[in-house]
């Protein structure tokens, strides 16, 4: 088997251990039932979220400080706290992104491909963010 063939095979072994347990489990029980390493499973996890003809597998908050548990569903929409946590980890990763293209901005030419590129790069962050940040201050849903 080419290792693009293991990772498959290995993927479709989640889903199916996710489909034997439909109240979920946390990703170290299943890389412990698996024997691979949690890192492993992580990805497998993110790479089958993307597959579109994959069942929804979001993650639910399993208590407090506690691992959250993947499981399988045909709903469209996954869960609100889930759907929360990556709202607010995009959110957070727009923020880190945005201070990596002020650097950008400071250390290029504004003339060069680079730095142009960097100065769009910027705008358009800071765009997005102020529009969440407006739509945060309304918190209202227009009708």
């Amino acid at each position: 088997m080419t290792p693009t063939q293991i990772a498959q095979s290995r993927r479709m072994a989640v889903l199916d251990t996710l489909q034997q347990h439909p109240e979920g489990l946390s990703a170290a029980d299943i890389a412990r039932q698996m024997g691979v390493r949690l890192r492993v499973i992580r990805r497998d996890i993110r790479r089958l979220r993307r597959d579109v003809s994959v069942d929804n597998i979001p993650a639910v908050p399993n208590g407090h400080r506690q691992p959250w548990l993947y499981f399988l569903t045909n709903e469209a929409q996954p869960n609100e706290a889930w759907a929360k946590n990556r709202v607010a980890d995009m959110e957070s990763r727009f923020l880190t992104q945005i201070g990596q293209a002020k650097t950008m901005v400071r250390v290029t030419n504004g003339r060069t491909v680079e730095g142009r590129k960097a100065r769009k790069i910027e705008r358009t962050l800071e765009y997005l963010m102020r529009e969440l940040d407006e739509i945060a201050d309304n918190r209202l849903v227009p009708a």
